[in-house]
């Protein structure tokens, strides 16, 4: 984390943490050698996982803004256009 950086404001230093924060919460969950996700907290089997067919993404303000990039991921991933 960059916490000895001076920052003018609170936001400031999270922006600037947001690419740490992210490596730290998907490289030990993600194999790109292997093609794999492992979300071992996540007690859902591939054959449901399979017959999803809605995901909802609720957010507000900011995080919408995640949300959206997130919806557009998942349907870059899954295919759907």
């Amino acid at each position: 984390m960059i916490a000895k950086r001076a920052f003018p404001h609170h936001l400031i230093r999270e922006i600037f943490e947001q690419p740490a924060s992210l490596r730290h919460a998907i490289e030990p969950r993600v194999s790109p050698e292997d093609g794999l996700v492992c979300l071992e907290d996540i007690r859902i089997s591939s054959e449901e996982l399979r017959a999803l067919r809605r995901i909802n993404i609720v957010a507000s303000g900011t995080s919408r803004h995640a949300g959206m990039a997130g919806q557009f991921m998942i349907q870059e991933l899954a295919g759907d256009s």
